[in-house]
C-alpha cells in the first residue's frame, strides 16, 4: 500500500530540492537523491513531487 503525504510534506521536499538545485547547481535528480534520504522519502517520490515545479 502505497504512504501518502500531506501537502505540507510535498511542499517541503520541493523547497529543499529546488534549494539544492539553485546552491549547488545540481540535475534534479541528483538533489532529489542527496534530500530523500534526509526526509524519509524515495528519490522517486521527490523527484515526481519536484518535476511539477519545473513543469
Amino acid at each position: 500500500m502505497p504512504k501518502k503525504f500531506d501537502q505540507e510534506a510535498k511542499d517541503r521536499v520541493v523547497r529543499l530540492v529546488e534549494d539544492r538545485i539553485l546552491a549547488e547547481g545540481l540535475s534534479i535528480q541528483d538533489a532529489c537523491q542527496t534530500v530523500a534520504p534526509k526526509l524519509g522519502v524515495s528519490w522517486h517520490t521527490a523527484r515526481q513531487e519536484s518535476v511539477r515545479l519545473f513543469v
